[in-house]
C-alpha cells in the first residue's frame, strides 16, 4: 500500500514512525505442532517378513516379553439417534513461560474395510479444559459438544495402515481428520475432549499412541466417556494404560525473541536430507541447532549453524544431512540467542528409502540379536556402529561385504537393553547408512 502526502514534514514523520516501529524487539509467532506421541511404526512388520504398501508405514501393535497389546482402536463416536454418545480425552501440558495461540488440532481415525478417498467422518467436536473433565473441579474453557469444527480440507489419507502384532493387512487405513478450534493458552496441563460422526453412519476407532517395543507410554491416562460416565482407556491385551496420539497447531508466543522466522522444510537431495529456512529479521541471534529423532519425543543434535546476528535483511539457511535415517524421522530446529534463551521453532517430518538397487535391513526386528542383510552394495569394508537413541554410542566392529556373503550376525558383546538403536554403517568411500532397530529381550 502506498501513501501519499501534501506535505514532506507529514511524509517524513510517517517514515520516522515506520522506522521506529521496525526498530522494536519482534515476538516471534512460528507456526509449531505438538505431537502427543507418535503412531508409526515403520515400514516393515515387528519380524522384518511384510513391508507396508508402497508410500504407507505401519501402525503395528506392539509385544514385548510376551505381553501383547490386542486394541486396534477406541470409539469416541455419536449417532443422530442418541443412542450412542461416546466421547475420549487426553491432556497435554504447556511448559512454564510459554503462551500458545491454538489454532487447529489433528487427531487420527480408522474405520475397517473403508473404501472411500476421503475421511470417513462428517463431523468433529472438540473441547478444552482446564484439567481432568471427570472431575467436578475442573472447568471447560474452549469448545463445546455442539459445533461441528470439522475442517475437510486439512484431512488427508496419514499413509498408514492400523495392524495387529506382525498381522499386515490393509482393511484399516488411517485417516487425519482436522478440527478448527481457536484459543490462547498459558503454562499448564489441559485436557481434550472431542468425539465424530461417521459419514456413512458407521463406527469409528482411534488409534493409541504406538512406539516399537513400548507397550504402555510413561504417565498414559486417555480416558473414554460411554455417554454416562468417564472410565480411564486400558488395552485388553496388556492391561495397561493407553495414550492418544493427536497434533495441536499453534503459535507460540513465549517470549520477544530476537527472530522472526519463515518455514522450515526438508527434501531429499540425491541420498542426502536438505533442511532449508530464512529469517526476514534477527537480533542478538548466535545461533540456530538442528536436532532429529526417529520417535518425535528424542532428539538428538546432529548441527549447529551461526545466526547473522542482528540484521534487518531476509536470511536464507540451509543444512545438509548426508546421512539420513532410512524410513520416516524427524528434523528439529531451535534458535538461541547471545543470553543463552533457547525456543523451539519447529519439528518436520522426512522420509528417506534407498535407491532401488541398494537394500539394507536387520532382522528379527523387534529381537535380541541385530543381523544385516545387505544387497547390491559394492564389495567394500564396512565400519558398523550402534548408538543409542540418544547418540551414545554401544558398539562397533568391521565387516567385509563380497558378491557371496550379504548376511552378517553382529558379534555383540553384551546384551544390549530393551529399547530403540540406530545403526550407522560406513563403506571405504565415507558413504553412510542409517538404519533403526529394536531390541526386545525375553
Amino acid at each position: 500500500m502506498i501513501y501519499f502526502c501534501r506535505s514532506k514534514q507529514y511524509l517524513f514523520i510517517f517514515l520516522y514512525a515506520i522506522a521506529l516501529l521496525c526498530s522494536l524487539p519482534l515476538t516471534t509467532r512460528a507456526q509449531n505442532y505438538y505431537h502427543n506421541g507418535p503412531l508409526s511404526t515403520g515400514s516393515l512388520t515387528a519380524n522384518g517378513s511384510n513391508t507396508a504398501p508402497t508410500g504407507y508405514t505401519w501402525s503395528e501393535l506392539q509385544s514385548v516379553n510376551g505381553i501383547t497389546n490386542t486394541n486396534l482402536g477406541f470409539g469416541a463416536i455419536y449417532d443422530n439417534s442418541g443412542t450412542t454418545n461416546m466421547k475420549i480425552t487426553d491432556d497435554f501440558t504447556i511448559t512454564a513461560g510459554k503462551q500458545l495461540q491454538i489454532s487447529r488440532v489433528d487427531f487420527y481415525c480408522h474405520q475397517s474395510s473403508y473404501t472411500g478417498t476421503t475421511p470417513p467422518v462428517d463431523v468433529l467436536r472438540i473441547e478444552i479444559w482446564d484439567g481432568d473433565p471427570s472431575l467436578s473441579t475442573s472447568t471447560k474453557i474452549a469448545g463445546d459438544m455442539t459445533t461441528n469444527r470439522y475442517n475437510a480440507s486439512n484431512s488427508a489419507n496419514a499413509m498408514m495402515y492400523r495392524i495387529g502384532y506382525n498381522s499386515p493387512g490393509n482393511t484399516r487405513k488411517i485417516w487425519r481428520i482436522s478440527g478448527d478450534i481457536s484459543t490462547t493458552l498459558t503454562a499448564g496441563t489441559y485436557w481434550i475432549v472431542f468425539q465424530v460422526h461417521a459419514s456413512n453412519g458407521g463406527s469409528i476407532f482411534f488409534p493409541t499412541v504406538t512406539k516399537p517395543g513400548v507397550i504402555s507410554i510413561t504417565g498414559s491416562n486417555a480416558q473414554q466417556h460411554s455417554g454416562t460416565e468417564w472410565a480411564g482407556i486400558v488395552d485388553a491385551g496388556s492391561n495397561t494404560p493407553v495414550t492418544i496420539p493427536f497434533t495441536i497447531n499453534y503459535h507460540n508466543y513465549s517470549a520477544t525473541l530476537p527472530v522472526s522466522f519463515a518455514d522450515f522444510q526438508a527434501t531429499r537431495q540425491d541420498d542426502a536430507a536438505k533442511l532449508t529456512w530464512q529469517t526476514h529479521n534477527e537480533k542478538e541471534n548466535k545461533e540456530f541447532i538442528i536436532s532429529r529423532s526417529v520417535n518425535a519425543i528424542d532428539f538428538t543434535e546432529i548441527t549447529r549453524k551461526q545466526g547473522a546476528g542482528t540484521s534487518q535483511n531476509t536470511k536464507q539457511y540451509t543444512y545438509t544431512d548426508f546421512n539420513p535415517i532410512i524410513g520416516t524421522s524427524y528434523y528439529k530446529l531451535e534458535q538461541v540467542d547471545f543470553n543463552g534463551n533457547r525456543v523451539e521453532l519447529k519439528t518436520i517430518p522426512f522420509e528417506f528409502s534407498l535407491n532401488e538397487k541398494i537394500e539394507i535391513t536387520t532382522y528379527p526386528n523387534p529381537g535380541k540379536e541385530i543381523n544385516l542383510l545387505i544387497n547390491n552394495l559394492p564389495s567394500s569394508d564396512l565400519q558398523v556402529s550402534i548408538s543409542t537413541i540418544t547418540g551414545v554410542m554401544v558398539h562397533q566392529e568391521n565387516i567385509k561385504v563380497t558378491d557371496t556373503i550379504n548376511k552378517y550376525a553382529l558379534q555383540l558383546k553384551n546384551q544390549l537393553p530393551q529399547g530403540i538403536y540406530i545403526i550407522t554403517i560406513k563403506d571405504n568411500n565415507g558413504k553412510t547408512y542409517t538404519v533403526k532397530h529394536i531390541i526386545e529381550t525375553v
